[in-house]
């Protein structure tokens, strides 16, 4: 039974930032829950007042969003026992139902504390501390190359350096203003490359700002982070089955394209800045890239539309990725691999 209980904390961040790595280690804590992405929270918060008492009606209405999200066929809950919680719930509101879920997976394990790592929860943040005011929330941010880098192997987002970079800025942007807003004592900032080189110490500050005690089982999450990763993730998720490596920061440095950098912090780069990135186009090289980062808006906010408009108008079948026919798109060869930009262009 979970009618009552509220998640004692949120992992926020962009896409492959290190969330899943973070989720791993605390659920390996004895004391610590942290199940898969949920992602129902953001239909959820459009539909309905958060601090409104649910009708019947609204509740069947809430509990349909989540079982008939595409994430739900995934989670380790069934809707039988979803419907049978929800039941029990005394004045029933959107943030007392979506505590079931993960509330569910940590009774199963023997965990009370529990929390929920999904990344897109970065763009609602205040809505969340508004629904759960007791829960705290991690921000973990990882180098916006390094992001990029990995968005455009794995194709999200666009698979561009440059929509990369935005939604980069995007989450971490609200990640940060909401930090601003919540303070130290509420919401704290992890930087992913000290997870990956000094995962203790950065692990004994997450237990502290969490109030739990350190696990040392936390270090070993690799020896069951096949159980607890969904089989649909497991191809992009496989360094998990590993302990982090120092290999795996700062990658843009060995792996990186001049234009790839170009794109990045032209966009990024002051927000990378301002979370303590240091910049690798320095002097006139920030004004190209800065120029490199409007070009691409202007060909992916106007150039590209228009393109789409004209097409729809002629009756022509459409490229089913009109972005991929640009020469401009092409990784740079080796030679031009990523270094300190510096002084005249």
């Amino acid at each position: 039974m979970t009618s009552g209980l509220t998640p004692s904390f949120f992992i926020v961040g962009a896409d492959r930032s290190g969330t899943t790595l973070l989720r791993l280690m605390l659920n390996n804590h004895e004391r610590l829950s942290v199940g898969p992405e949920t992602w129902f929270f953001l239909e959820l918060i459009k539909q309905f007042d958060l601090r409104a008492v649910l009708s019947p009606a609204d509740l069947e209405r809430a509990i349909a969003i989540i079982i008939n999200h595409q994430r739900f066929a995934e989670y380790p809950v069934t809707e039988e026992s979803l419907r049978a919680e929800a039941a029990r719930l005394d004045r029933p509101t959107i943030g007392s139902l979506f505590a079931v879920l993960p509330g569910l997976v940590a009774a199963r394990e023997g965990k009370t504390c529990f929390g929920d790592k999904t990344p897109g929860y970065s763009m609602c943040v205040i809505e969340l501390a508004e629904a759960y005011p007791e829960a705290k929330f991690i921000h973990i941010v990882r180098d916006a190359r390094d992001v990029a880098l990995s968005l455009v192997r794995v194709g999200w987002h666009g698979g561009k350096p440059w929509r990369a970079a935005e939604h980069w800025m995007q989450r971490v942007g609200a990640c940060e203003q909401a930090r601003a807003t919540l303070g130290p004592e509420r919401m704290m900032l992890v930087r992913y490359a000290d997870l990956v080189l000094d995962a203790e110490v950065t692990l004994r500050s997450i237990c502290g700002f969490l109030d739990v005690s350190f696990d040392e089982r936390m270090l070993t999450f690799h020896e069951t982070s096949g159980e607890q990763v969904l089989a649909s993730e497991k191809s992009f998720h496989s360094k998990t089955r590993r302990p982090p490596s120092p290999s795996d920061v700062d990658v843009w440095r060995r792996d990186a394209s001049r234009m790839h950098l170009l794109w990045v912090e032209g966009g990024a780069g002051s927000l990378m800045r301002s979370v303590g990135q240091e910049l690798a186009c320095r002097g006139s090289w920030r004004v190209i890239a800065r120029a490199c980062w409007l070009a691409a808006m202007v060909r992916m906010r106007i150039l590209y539309p228009l393109r789409r408009r004209l097409i729809a108008r002629s009756g022509v079948d459409e490229p089913a990725d009109t972005d991929a026919t640009d020469a401009t798109d092409r990784v740079e060869p080796s030679d031009t691999r990523a270094e300190p930009m510096n002084g005249a262009a």
